[in-house]
């Protein structure tokens, strides 16, 4: 609440300023930096800020401002506490008569205490009727805020309440109709799953069976020969006692007999086979399709109820051309009653409300939040940092990011060229609405594709540097706030292509132009393997400029070379050519920016009434921020569109370009 460098309240002539490096001090000190070295350099942490940004064009700590204010309020209620709180003393008339002498029934200061030696006295916790009287009117005064606030908040809640009670069972109603689904849905997937389990467990009981019989076989058999061999083992013993008590044979018999146990002997043997290891009986593998576990493990998905998805594509000033989805059908029209304007070459942005966010184009540095399903009514919002076109806008967890692009300076350099490669980035903050300066590209480009991926990386393939194209691909991490160029390339750089994400883990990268002429491929970008590949070819070549929309399954390719549309469908893996709009717009929409938009068809749900609830919450706190920051003028309270730049010219007449 206090300026660090002159230890100042912020006051009305001490407006607090934020640095681009996040510290904060009053424009006094700011202005006397700035005169001395003709740009700001932070007495904190060292930041050297770039020439053009003059204290005046910094952004207001309200924050700040704010504490200031209560401070100095509770200074003068203080104030006047010391002052009415007690009387003074006739005698020391500086000293409150802040004790009472019950020997001599008189009010006495700390000076009087002495001529009081002996006395019982005390002392007062309050004492003037003034006091009582100014203190009485203040505080009904601040509980008179107090109620209003209450009320205000009160009212708030109470139809928070009601709409709560009226919401939970609709969503009780709603989450019995999904329970059921679930379990009709996966009774039957566990179902044909119990029935595949049950022919496995029979066909393997077959093989199991005839296996068993096989050995059972054989073990019979062996079970037999080991017989036959243990009786033909007693009689050659038998035998072989009997020879020993003969000295001379008699006869031929016993050699007969011996003869004959050989014979049987070599038929058990002949007859015994050698089981081998190899013939060993194995059941069969069993071989489980990891595809279709993996498609299981994506079986049943929630989605918002959607309707009347559409394709708008915003030219130059106010023009609107409308693709609709479900109709195959083409509708132009003009922007209504609008006196905000979008420029060439802008960015857009769909949000999941389905509302769509412009940003930039031409030399702008304008925000505009558009809601086709309200007749696209259109809504001014906080200015990005940086002028920029040809750059990329991509949503993410809450957040627009704006990436890189161009700016074409007002004067020609003194090399003769106009135009100034961008590598700053920002991000908008959508409950806030507010811009924040994040971590630039590692390289400056312009007419790059961008897309978002595992709801945590940012992801830039090829552009343009102002001299060649480009075939490398940056990564922005939202954890880490940092750039970082990836070791896979492309096989020949590339401009004014197209990226959007299907999953996780892949990036579809359509269209755009090299050295050769435009692009006709489908490339798609693994994200955890981190290479890239070929999946398909257009039926024409076309420069999209991240107009790229999917939706059911389908991408939607528009212009880009001429009026011809067509859609690629990712489960039949064909292209197919869409009704033209060349009827309407005679253009290949090449400097237009695009977005989708759909109506959602759950106004009450819990979200929706949270967020109606923030925006009460949000209006009442702008309501009484107001009202408490009573020391500003008109000048200090003046809206965002009088804190752009006042003369963009400043951006070519330095002599300098600063980089941003």
């Amino acid at each position: 609440m206090e300026c660090p460098m002159c230890f100042d309240l912020y006051a009305q002539n001490k407006v607090a300023r934020n640095l681009l490096c996040g510290h904060t001090y009053c424009s006094v000190c700011l202005e006397q930096i700035y005169n001395i070295n003709k740009r700001i350099e932070c007495p904190l942490c060292r930041t050297k800020h770039e020439p053009h940004l003059k204290p005046h064009l910094l952004s207001k700590n309200y924050v700040a401002m704010d504490l200031a204010s209560r401070h100095l309020e509770v200074q003068q209620i203080n104030s006047i506490i010391i002052r009415k709180k007690f009387d003074l003393c006739p005698i020391h008339t500086k000293l409150p008569l802040q004790f009472f002498c019950e020997d001599d029934q008189s009010n006495m200061c700390t000076e009087c205490i002495a001529d009081h030696y002996g006395h019982k006295f005390f002392k007062y916790e309050h004492s003037g009727i003034e006091l009582i009287y100014s203190l009485v009117s203040l505080q009904q005064n601040r509980l008179g805020k107090i109620k209003s606030k209450l009320k205000f908040q009160f009212d708030i809640l109470e139809k928070q309440v009601k709409g709560f009670d009226n919401s939970k069972e609709q969503l009780q109603l709603e989450n019995m109709k999904l329970m059921q689904q679930l379990d009709e849905q996966f009774d039957r997937l566990i179902k044909k799953i119990e029935l595949r389990k049950q022919e496995l467990l029979e066909q393997l009981f077959k093989i199991f069976t005839t296996e068993c019989e096989q050995i059972d076989q054989e073990l019979a058999f062996n079970q037999s020969l080991l017989t036959n061999m243990a009786s033909l083992t007693a009689k050659l013993d038998q035998k072989q006692e009997e020879l020993k008590g003969v000295k001379a044979l008699k006869n031929n018999d016993l050699i007969k007999e011996i003869d004959d146990l050989e014979e049987q002997v070599d038929r058990d043997v002949a007859q015994q086979k050698q089981l081998k290891i190899s013939e060993i009986k194995k059941l069969p593998k069993l071989v489980f399709d990891l595809k279709l576990i993996n498609e299981i493990s994506k079986f049943g998905q929630f989605k918002k109820d959607i309707s009347n998805p559409q394709i708008c594509f915003f030219g130059d000033k106010h023009k609107i051309l409308i693709y609709n989805i479900e109709n195959n059908e083409w509708t132009y029209k003009q922007m209504p009653n609008n006196t905000l304007e979008y420029n060439y070459y802008a960015a857009a942005v769909s949000l999941p409300s389905g509302d769509i966010i412009i940003t930039g184009g031409g030399v702008s540095r304008n925000t505009m939040l558009i809601s086709p399903s309200k007749g696209f009514q259109s809504q001014a919002l906080k200015n990005m940092y940086f002028p920029r076109k040809e750059h990329a806008c991509v949503y993410l967890d809450g957040f627009v990011y704006a990436i890189g692009g161009q700016y074409n300076l007002l004067k020609f350099r003194y090399d003769g060229s106009a135009k100034q490669m961008l590598s700053c980035c920002e991000k908008y903050s959508l409950v806030s609405d507010e811009w924040k300066i994040i971590d630039p590209l590692q390289k400056q480009k312009c007419a790059f594709a961008a897309a978002a991926a595992i709801n945590k990386f940012i992801y830039v393939f090829g552009g343009f540097d102002g001299r060649e194209r480009l075939n490398t691909i940056e990564r922005y991490s939202v954890k880490d706030n940092q750039w970082k160029v990836l070791e896979v390339k492309f096989k020949q750089g590339f401009s004014n292509a197209a990226a959007i994400s299907y999953d996780d883990n892949k990036i579809f990268i359509l269209g755009g132009g090299s050295n050769q002429g435009f692009s006709y491929d489908l490339q798609v970008y693994d994200v955890k393997e981190q290479v890239v590949k070929t999946l398909s070819k257009m039926n024409e070549g076309r420069d999209l400029r991240n107009k790229l929309v999917i939706h059911d399954n389908h991408l939607f390719a528009c212009g880009g070379n001429n009026q011809s549309v067509e859609k690629y469908s990712l489960s039949q893996q064909t292209w197919m050519n869409l009704k033209s709009y060349d009827s309407l717009v005679q253009d290949n929409l090449d400097s237009w920016c695009s977005a989708l938009t759909f109506e959602i068809n759950s106004s009450n749900t819990v979200s929706n009434l949270l967020k109606h609830n923030q925006q009460k919450q949000q209006q009442y706190q702008k309501y009484k921020f107001e009202e408490q920051v009573s020391f500003e003028n008109d000048s200090f309270n003046q809206d965002a569109q009088s804190e752009e730049f006042e003369d963009l010219e400043d951006y070519a007449n330095n002599e300098e370009i600063f980089q941003f």
